[in-house]
């Protein structure tokens, strides 16, 4: 896959729970954000939802590079066992690739981030 991704500015925020579209309302001085299914959220909660999905599904990519790192060292060695070399060393490349990339998106996650605790006072 080599797609250039140009982030646009999103029309619409989307629902951390099942990612309908929502919309926004005040209350008082507060944002609040209701999606078409009825799942409401204060801008801090709102915050805190996008966070942890967004963590979540990074913590998802690290595990499946971690996995493919290892279907790939299989797969080098299967080729190996059966004498096929050209085979070993593209599943060692893939491998190689997938430790590099892991290893990026592993850096990018122990960074510190302006988590939505680190946030609370700003609201």
């Amino acid at each position: 896959m080599s797609e250039k991704y140009d982030l646009k500015r999103p029309a619409a925020l989307t629902c951390p729970d099942c990612g309908g579209c929502v919309e926004e309302s005040v209350v008082g001085a507060l944002p609040y954000y209701t999606c078409h299914i009825g799942h409401r959220f204060a801008a801090p909660n709102m915050d805190a939802s996008q966070f942890e999905r967004m963590e979540n599904a990074l913590v998802v990519a690290l595990r499946t590079l971690n996995e493919r790192v290892e279907l790939c060292r299989r797969m080098a060695e299967t080729a190996k066992a059966n004498g096929q070399n050209y085979s070993m060393e593209r599943w060692g490349e893939a491998q190689r690739e997938a430790e590099d990339r892991a290893e990026v998106l592993r850096r990018f996650l122990e960074q510190e981030w302006m988590t939505p605790n680190t946030l609370k006072n700003a609201v």
